[in-house]
């Protein structure tokens, strides 16, 4: 499993992985868990796949994140615009 905190592998099997098979990646082992939401490159991997459409873009500007996010706030947006 170690192959899945490797940015560039993780890159490119992203475009091949829907949001369940990345929720199901991070119940496979801890340390895929760590790597997919505490590594900056991997998490941000992640994020960008399945927030582009919503405007998400890595921070690239020096200092720290204006607003760190998590795969959390995929869900949460997708359930406020499917509800109401």
């Amino acid at each position: 499993m170690s192959h899945l905190t490797r940015p560039f592998l993780l890159h490119t099997l992203l475009k091949y992985l829907s949001y369940a098979d990345v929720l199901a990646l991070l119940g496979t082992s801890k340390a895929v868990r760590h790597a997919l939401t505490e590594i900056r490159d991997l998490k941000e991997e992640v994020l960008e796949r399945f927030l582009r459409g919503v405007g998400y873009g890595r921070w690239v500007w020096g200092g720290t994140e204006g607003l760190a996010l998590s795969l959390k706030v995929r869900d949460r947006f997708l359930f406020f615009t499917t509800t109401f």
